[in-house]
């Protein structure tokens, strides 16, 4: 009796865990909407195999009525198949797997919305309904194409692989319609979402990206118009972006366009495309040595900035751009050209190690302070050109120039060639790298030229060079310093006051084989023992007066084998050292309509227009302690001063002393 009450209570045991089996499991069935009876989503009659539930898969085919919900709705899988509608009303319908919506309308004020599955196709159909699709698989391809949303619209790629396009299907390449606001997000980690890939999309609303994800793809190959704004989070993600990248793409933006967060290689435009954008434009890249390429990108309205730090390789080329700041720093390569820039500041800087040569050319900056540096250790950074001599390029800056050499090695060249101008200062450093200023063809500077710890020249080595400044030009050079060369060739026009302030050792010529016009006064400061040229194998021309003040053993030459010098003020040097000093011992004339005085221990040889020029002071000549040989005058022409002639040595020294003529 025992043993029969055990086996009982097994069997009862066995058929209660089957029981709870068969309750737990859910089973999964297609039904097809019919519509035999009414529009009733909830009428049994309506479908060959039954209402469906959580789990069913429902397709919707051609009926005399089409469903209506009156009440929120789960299923596992939709398809509208052409010709077909869905009236949502105010209720939510939920598919959580797959979703095929072709040539079909859905209606309603509720809410359609695809939360998994690994494959969707939404094509060639009317969405009258907010609606939300999210792809979260690990492969699979999900299509919108040829599309028209009036409502709000979510998408959402997740999962770990996996391609999402819009604008395209695997047969069409139409684009979609957007009459409402779009948000967009992407957490995979692996596959892309290409958003408005091809075809032609409008979208009325704006349009929000959060990507967190891998390589991602805007407007790559399409014809696209936002009435609206467009803002993208990178979030710091490392990934590639790319926005109308491709040579068929063209994007048109009314309202504001803002990408930040980048965090990776960045692609921005083509040759052959525009981007063009009314309202403010805001790129943003805080870190992470990647390229950025910039290309026929334009907008119109103040507000945004360009900030890109730690830069591999830099293009920006064809873009038109009003911007609060534009800040492009450490760029290893560089190639900025044939834009046009509005802002408040500007930064293009060099950091590299290569010795290879960049350029920025053809661009017209309306920047009130705009940066040119060169940081790194070597590398060559030209303004103005190229690289080529057959075509003249050139820059236009409105507003103030600093272009700064700080690092320990290269050379920055700027406005090398072409016409350059600059509305305001022209500001230079040249602690590290070498600097060439107006190498080749021409610059007009509207205000002052300030130069400090300078090595390098100004108005490079041809005959074609033009340096023009209506400012005053200040140049000091320090300990860091070594050559430095005004005008080896060329000509300079100079409205304003010359200063060179020198405690450094080394060469300094001002006008070798070069047509200097100083507009006012022209003064040197020198402490140190170097090697002063001013004026030699030019013409010299001087508005005001020439001042020299050396307390070093400076060797100066003045107007040596000048063609011609004319000083319209007066010519005055105070020497207390030992170095010797050539004055228009040349061929030329030297003509001055002031004073000549000098004055000081006058250590070392000095020598006045001893060769074939002529010699004429207006004014009074004026030369005390002399205190070493002295030759004044030569056999070829007279030397005239129309004023008192004063010559003193001051005590008896056993030194030539030579007046001809």
């Amino acid at each position: 009796m025992t043993a029969t009450k055990s086996i009982l209570n097994i069997r009862a045991i066995i058929l209660l865990s089957f029981s709870m089996c068969l309750s737990q499991t859910v089973f999964s069935i297609t039904t097809t909407w019919l519509g035999t009876t009414n529009s009733s989503w909830g009428d049994a009659s309506n479908w060959d195999n039954g209402v469906p539930g959580i789990s069913d898969i429902v397709i919707i085919s051609a009926a005399s009525n089409y469903p209506s919900i009156l009440a929120n709705q789960t299923i596992a899988g939709l398809t509208l198949n052409s010709g077909t509608s869905i009236n949502l009303n105010s209720y939510k319908l939920t598919v959580t797997g797959t979703t095929s919506i072709e040539s079909a309308t859905v209606n309603g004020s509720g809410l359609l919305k695809i939360t998994g599955g690994t494959s969707h196709l939404i094509k060639s159909s009317t969405v009258n309904t907010p609606f939300n699709l999210t792809m979260d698989g690990s492969s699979g391809t999900s299509y919108i194409d040829d599309n028209t949303f009036n409502n709000p619209v979510i998408i959402v790629k997740k999962g770990t692989g996996g391609n999402f396009y819009t604008g395209k299907s695997s047969s069409t390449t139409i684009g979609d319609t957007y009459n409402d606001d779009v948000t967009l997000a992407d957490s995979s980690s692996s596959g892309s979402l290409y958003f408005c890939y091809d075809g032609v999309n409008n979208i009325t609303g704006d349009v929000s990206y959060q990507n967190i994800s891998t390589t991602t793809y805007l407007f790559d190959r399409s014809t696209t118009t936002i009435t609206g704004d467009f803002t993208y989070d990178h979030n710091e993600v490392t990934t590639t972006l790319y926005t109308t990248y491709n040579t068929a793409a063209d994007l048109t933006i009314t309202g504001n366009f803002e990408l930040t967060g980048i965090n990776g290689h960045f692609y921005f435009g083509h040759d052959s495309n525009s981007s063009s954008i009314s309202g403010a434009l805001t790129l943003r890249r805080s870190s992470g040595n990647y390229n950025t390429y910039i290309k026929n990108v334009s907008n119109s309205t103040t507000g945004g900035d360009i900030i890109f730090e730690d830069v591999n390789a830099l293009i920006v080329k064809d873009c038109s751009l009003v911007l609060d700041s534009m800040h492009l720093d450490d760029c290893n390569t560089i190639t900025f050209n044939t834009n046009t820039v509005t802002a408040n500041h500007g930064l293009v800087d060099l950091n590299t190690s290569s010795a290879a040569h960049y350029y920025c050319y053809s661009n017209n900056l309306t920047i009130s302070n705009m940066y040119y540096s060169t940081s790194g250790t070597s590398g060559y950074l030209h303004t103005g050109t190229n690289g080529t001599t057959s075509t003249l390029y050139g820059d236009t800056h409105v507003g103030n120039v600093y272009a700064w050499g700080t690092g320990s090695g290269g050379i920055m060249y700027f406005a090398s060639r072409g016409s350059n101008s600059i509305s305001g200062n022209l500001d230079i450093i040249a602690s590290g790298a070498q600097f060439q200023l107006d190498y080749y063809d021409s610059l007009t500077v509207g205000g002052n030229i300030t130069a400090l710890h300078t090595k390098g020249s100004f108005l490079g080595n041809y005959s074609t060079s033009y340096l023009s400044v209506t400012g005053d030009i200040h140049v000091t050079r320090n300990s860091t310093a070594s050559n430095f060369t005004l005008s080896s060739s060329g000509t300079l026009d100079l409205t304003g006051d010359f200063n060179l302030t020198n405690s450094h050792t080394g060469t300094i010529t001002i006008g070798t084989s070069a047509d200097l016009t100083l507009g006012s006064d022209f003064t040197i400061n020198n402490t140190a023992n170097a090697t002063l040229s001013v004026g030699s194998a030019s013409d010299l021309t001087l508005g005001g007066n020439l001042t020299i003040n050396s307390t070093g053993n400076a060797i100066m030459k003045i107007a040596v084998s000048a063609t011609t010098f004319n000083g319209s003020g007066n010519f005055t040097v105070t020497n207390s050292g030992t170095g010797a000093v050539d004055i228009a011992s040349g061929a030329g004339d030297f003509d001055l309509s002031g004073n000549f005085i000098m004055t000081g221990t006058q250590g070392g040889f000095l020598t006045i227009n001893d060769n074939t020029g002529t010699f004429d002071v207006l004014g009074n000549m004026s030369i005390s302690d002399i205190n070493n040989h002295f030759y004044f005058g030569n056999n070829t022409n007279a030397s005239n001063i129309s004023g008192q002639l004063t010559l003193r040595r001051p005590t008896a020294l056993n030194y030539h002393t030579y007046l001809r003529q």
